[in-house]
C-alpha cells in the first residue's frame, strides 16, 4: 500500500483570483461555512473553525490560504470537472437570487 504524500506548494498564494472568489465561496459553503458580507469583502464562519477572510482585492488571511490550497488540490486531482461543479452551482444560485 503505497502513502499518500501531499504536494508541497511552490509559493505560498496570497491573493484569490477575482474569476476564483464566487467559486472559492461555494467551496466553502458546501464545506459547512457560513459567508458574512462586509464593507471590505467576505468572512466565512464555521464554529471553532478559523475565521477565513477574503478582502475586495482578493487578499487573504492565512486560514482562507490554507482552504485555497485544498480547492487547488482538489482541482490538481479531479480536474477540470471540480471546478464546473463549482461554476454550476453558482451559476444555479444566482439563478435562485435573480
Amino acid at each position: 500500500m503505497s502513502k499518500q504524500i501531499t504536494p508541497e506548494f511552490l509559493f505560498e498564494p496570497k491573493l484569490l483570483p477575482q474569476q476564483l472568489f464566487e467559486k472559492f465561496v461555494v467551496f466553502n459553503v458546501n464545506a459547512g461555512y457560513r459567508g458574512r458580507g462586509t464593507p471590505h469583502g467576505v468572512n466565512l464562519i464555521k464554529g471553532n473553525k478559523a475565521t477565513l477572510t477574503v478582502t475586495n482585492e482578493g487578499v487573504m488571511n492565512k486560514a482562507a490560504q490554507e482552504r485555497y490550497k485544498l480547492m487547488l488540490l482538489k482541482y490538481f486531482k479531479e480536474g477540470r470537472s471540480a471546478m464546473d461543479e463549482l461554476n454550476h452551482e453558482v451559476k444555479r444560485i444566482y439563478k435562485m437570487v435573480a
